[in-house]
């Protein structure tokens, strides 16, 4: 008798790989194989047909579904990274000191990176993007350009004290003279002397031209 092995090769029969795992689907199709094999054979004993479909039967419930294929993962968001690569390539490096820009640029390149490499992990993009962001809020703007200093009194005073004659003068007059007048030049002619440094030395220059003292013999005309 084959009725329940052959029932049980058509129920195997109209069920479909897809729907099963790896595993299971295998011993399924060798209890099917076995099971058609013996019922295509005329020689075989009912014992052998009956634990044919048996075998048949437990591979048919043994049958373990799969698991449903996993949902398509979203695209990674990129529209922060884009913005702060935007804000960022809209800074003029003239603006900003230099070791503030550098960080600027080194987080620059690496948020470019990592919005071309389309197998970035999100978390890579937003820590990008928030670096970038960071390096924005930390450029330091350089210093507005120091005005010109004036020397306009300084070189008055040079101007004057170049005008006196040595030999109207007692000594010590006018070695302090020398003196304020050879720190007045050093001073003006140093492009890096502070506005402060040029007052002081024009006053000393000043102060040295007002404290000349005329030598008792000398007859010349007064200053």
């Amino acid at each position: 008798d084959r009725t329940d092995l052959i029932a049980a090769i058509e129920v195997a029969e109209g069920i479909t790989r897809q729907n099963y795992t790896f595993l299971s689907w295998t011993d399924f199709q060798e209890a099917l194989m076995r099971a058609r094999s013996t019922r295509d054979n005329p020689n075989s004993t009912q014992l052998q047909r009956e634990r044919a479909a048996e075998r048949l039967w437990d591979a048919i419930d043994g049958l373990v579904e799969a698991p449903p294929p996993p949902s398509p993962t979203p695209p990674p968001d990129r529209t922060d990274l884009i913005a702060a690569i935007e804000a960022a390539e809209s800074r003029d490096q003239q603006n900003y000191t230099f070791v503030s820009w550098t960080d600027l640029q080194e987080a620059l390149m690496q948020a470019r990176s990592r919005r071309d490499d389309e197998a970035t992990p999100q978390n890579h993009i937003d820590t990008a993007a928030r670096r970038l962001w960071d390096a924005i809020k930390g450029l330091v703007k350089t210093p507005p350009p120091t005005p010109p200093s004036d020397r306009t009194d300084l070189i008055a005073a040079i101007e004057a004290a170049e005008s006196r004659n040595q030999q109207n003068y007692t000594f010590v007059s006018w070695t302090d003279l020398q003196d304020a007048l050879m720190q007045a030049i050093t001073r003006r002619d140093d492009q890096a002397t502070s506005q402060r440094n040029i007052d002081i030395a024009a006053r000393r220059l000043w102060d040295a031209i007002d404290a000349l003292e005329e030598a008792p013999s000398s007859t010349h005309s007064p200053r």
